[in-house]
């Protein structure tokens, strides 16, 4: 599922984009909770990271445009803060097919469903 830091920074912002976990703390929560995206980003809860490296990753939002077979499409990008950096772009799809479950795909691969 998630995380609500996820949920309010990003989706509940009302912003296009905006910064992803601005410390440690912060992204160690989500990954105890197993938050799908910050898992992606953020790698092993135990390792300990340099407070210079935070925020890591900057988000960007877009909406795809609606097909019949899809109530909404939702693109998420997360784009390294740092450069030059062994991250790379991380491009999430979310697929909303019923307005009540969505499908949360990373590089072709179905990465959860709620």
């Amino acid at each position: 599922m998630i995380c609500s830091f996820c949920v309010k920074a990003v989706f509940e912002s009302g912003k296009t984009w905006g910064f992803h976990h601005q410390s440690q703390a912060s992204l160690e929560e989500s990954l105890r909770k197993r938050c799908p995206l910050c898992l992606k980003l953020g790698g092993d809860p135990d390792v300990s990271r340099d407070p210079k490296s935070f925020p890591m990753y900057r988000w960007t939002l877009r909406r795809a445009a609606k097909a019949r077979e899809i109530q909404e499409a939702v693109i998420l990008t997360f784009r390294p803060t740092r450069y030059p950096s062994s991250a790379t772009d991380q491009v999430f799809y979310l697929l909303g097919e019923d307005g009540k479950t969505a499908l949360l795909m990373h590089k072709r691969k179905m990465v959860e469903t709620y």
